[in-house]
């Protein structure tokens, strides 16, 4: 390599490191969870309920994530039973117990009591009026994962609804 090819290829280079970096997109609800091992079960549950494409493209919507630790918290019995295909209806009205319309971020939601509506058209009272939120006894982690369309809170119980 000869003097001047260095000095142009030296030239680029410190002009590569002086540009600035460009964010990667985020990516969708979906592939936010599906990228996350201690969300795969939600992921796994929300494929065999169909709600994963609905996460995928459409939106915004916020997803309260039962975590694998709360997917563990049931027996294997009900998590076969609602696994098995005649009981798939039953799984999708529980997962979209966990999807609310509108992008609602755990800052807009402490210091008051805020009621959201699922897709199963159920209310969800998210009490951020202690230290951090809770749904009934579920608590709520404030480290929230922002997507394209929305946000993901991990929580620590499966929600069920009434």
């Amino acid at each position: 390599m000869n003097r001047r090819d260095f000095t142009l290829t030296a030239a680029a280079a410190v002009a590569g490191l002086a540009t600035p970096a460009v964010a990667s997109p985020r990516l969708d609800i979906a592939s936010e969870i599906g990228a996350l091992a201690e969300l795969l079960p939600l992921h796994d549950a929300l494929v065999a309920s169909d709600l994963i494409g609905l996460l995928a493209h459409r939106g915004p919507y916020t997803v309260f994530a039962p975590t694998r630790r709360a997917f563990d918290r049931l027996s294997y019995q009900t998590k076969a039973f609602l696994m098995s295909s005649p009981r798939r209806p039953e799984l999708r009205r529980i997962m979209a117990f966990h999807v609310v319309e509108g992008a609602h971020s755990a800052f807009d939601m402490m210091g008051r009591t805020t009621t959201l509506r699922t897709l199963v058209g159920r209310p969800l009272v998210v009490d951020g009026r202690g230290s951090g939120l809770r749904i009934g006894t579920t608590h709520v982690g404030l480290a929230e994962i922002q997507a394209s369309n929305g946000y993901v809170h991990q929580i620590d119980q499966v929600l069920r609804p009434a």
